[in-house]
């Protein structure tokens, strides 16, 4: 692996990754590597765009629009010969934004 740091740049193998620091084994001595902040690291990692498959992009959540519903007609079981009531609603959707919806853009 290679990490460019900006003032520094970093190759070898990924020797530990810990809760806050990271080692990686820059030779054939047990003692010669670097260890780094883990977040230094990650950075580091995501900087160079041969690694971006390694990252999930972050997704924004969309506000959904609120969505009320008042009945129409309703349609009783014992009228329409089923075991079942039947309503039917008219849905209101309102747009993201849209004065009182409660959400803004």
């Amino acid at each position: 692996m290679v990490l460019d740091f900006g003032d520094r740049v970093v190759s070898g193998t990924l020797g530990y990754v810990g809760d806050t620091e990271v080692r990686i084994d820059t030779g054939p001595i047990p003692g010669d590597h670097e260890t780094m902040n883990r977040e230094q690291f990650e950075e580091a990692l995501r900087r160079d765009e041969r690694n971006a498959r390694l990252f999930q992009p972050v997704v924004k959540e969309t506000p959904q629009p609120e969505l009320t519903a008042e009945p129409e007609t309703v349609y009783p079981g014992e009228k329409n010969g089923l075991p079942y009531d039947i309503v039917v609603e008219r849905l209101h959707v309102a747009e993201p934004g849209a004065p009182g919806c409660g959400l803004r853009r």
